[in-house]
């Protein structure tokens, strides 16, 4: 029976509520909802000892293939473009700079909007300035994101700091819900547009994710395109910076496993220490290397 509704679901649209036209699923979703079903019937097993268990565990439900899709050099180009233009502008100036921390750094969206402030460390490399970013991430795993792009420690210290430039204590986030609401250009909740501020919630991802699609309309780049695209643009580029380094690139982007990175690069080197390393991605060595320009 799942295996006939799995099918359905990939071959037949269901219209939905509102009368829109549906779509069909997709090989992420259809294997996501096999998993879902597996373990509803996996945990009726545990509390129904005459239930069978593991009665879809040999199911052939193909896993879905890693989508490597990331950012064309003219995208790119695009994109960086747009965060010079329009960093000041009402309607994306609060979406640049995490926009920025995602492609600098690989982060997830869940992350960069529940960056907090006491998360955060500044220090001095050298001359350098770094953000030290200690927080729990998927998995519940422990990590470390070293920030030593000059911009997206720019964008972060002017988030958390106040018109004296100190670490402003009314808040928790980083980039706490600060937006321009569509409307006319009175600065009123009551005429329907304007400035709309809550410091003490931050971002969804689902309103990052919204912003993202509007951005991607905006620059009539490809529309698969989505804000993890950002992480995948991080680990491709660091995997050509680094000479292919995959245990380093896993380690800057969280992953467990190499072979999470080794949908990006086949080969295999030593990692070595982050700290005192190029941690995050400067845009202007992306461009040389993508123009062929060396050092």
């Amino acid at each position: 029976i799942c295996r006939e509704y799995l099918r359905y679901r990939t071959t037949t649209i269901i219209p939905k509520s509102n009368g829109a036209k549906g779509n069909l699923w997709g090989e992420s979703t259809t294997f996501n909802c096999y998993r879902i079903i597996r373990a509803f019937l996996n945990w009726l097993a545990i509390k129904l000892p005459s239930f069978k268990p593991n009665r879809l565990a040999n199911l052939d439900v193909e896993r879905p293939k890693p989508n490597l899709e990331t950012f064309t050099n003219m995208e790119f180009k695009k994109i960086v473009e747009f965060m010079d233009d329009y960093k000041d502008d009402a309607v994306w100036f609060w979406f640049i700079p995490m926009l920025r921390v995602m492609l600098t750094s690989g982060c997830r969206i869940s992350e960069v909007t529940n960056m907090r402030i006491n998360d955060l460390n500044f220090i001095d490399n050298d001359g350098t300035k770094v953000i030290e970013w200690g927080f729990v991430g998927k998995g519940n795993k422990k990590r470390v994101v070293y920030i030593d792009d000059a911009d997206a420690y720019n964008d972060v210290w002017k988030s958390i700091t106040d018109k004296k430039n100190k670490i402003r204590t009314d808040k928790e986030y980083v980039f706490h819900k600060h937006y321009h609401k569509n409307g006319n250009n009175q600065y009123s909740s009551s005429s329907g547009g304007g400035i709309v501020e809550d410091i003490d919630l931050p971002f969804t991802s689902s309103g990052i994710q919204h912003k993202f699609k509007k951005m991607v309309k905006f620059l009539k780049i490809n529309p698969k395109l989505t804000p993890h695209s950002t992480r995948r643009f991080f680990i491709t580029e660091k995997l050509l910076e680094t000479g292919g380094d995959i245990p380093l690139t896993a380690l800057l982007v969280g992953h467990s496993s190499f072979s999470q990175v080794n949908h990006y690069q086949s080969h295999n080197q030593q990692s070595e220490m982050l700290i005192g390393r190029k941690n995050s991605l400067s845009f202007k060595d992306v461009i040389k290397r993508k123009k062929g320009i060396k050092e």
